[in-house]
């Protein structure tokens, strides 16, 4: 989506600015940029700035998906879990993992002409949900409306 922004910002600033990216200088190119319209300008740098750190997070997300095999979740709580401690050494790992191009193939559910297949888990028929602890409502009825 913020690719797209930035990509309408630019065929914008083509047609309506007449903006020529080789021949002019940075400091021209912006200062035509700015006085074309300053709103599709804010609306480009907006989507520069968030397109950096959303960038940023999926490429932490597919490193934790892919190589370690936990959640963030369990990666910042992984002391707490018995299931994630090595025997001697004070290093985690996870024993979900499955290597990480096997781990994104589960990840995505992909299926590649049958080399990579994924194990999916059905996990309503692993375990058994008790359907009388969903009935009950999370939250009384109040008079005052006062939820805090």
């Amino acid at each position: 989506m913020l690719g797209w922004m930035l990509y309408g910002c630019y065929l914008y600033w083509n047609h309506e600015c007449k903006v020529n990216w080789s021949d002019f200088g940075t400091s021209e190119t912006l200062s035509t940029i700015f006085t074309c319209n300053p709103w599709v300008a804010w609306v480009a740098s907006n989507a520069a700035l968030h397109i950096i750190w959303v960038a940023t997070l999926f490429i932490f997300q597919l490193y934790q998906i892919s190589c370690l095999a936990m959640t963030t979740n369990e990666r910042m709580n992984c002391s707490r879990y018995h299931h994630f401690h090595r025997s001697k050494s004070k290093s985690f790992s996870s024993p979900f993992s499955r290597g990480p191009i096997q781990n994104l193939v589960d990840f995505f559910e992909c299926k590649c002409f049958g080399f990579c297949t994924p194990q999916v888990d059905n996990w309503l028929e692993k375990y058994e949900v008790d359907t009388k602890d969903e009935s009950i409502p999370l939250t009384s009825k109040r008079d005052n409306f006062q939820y805090v």
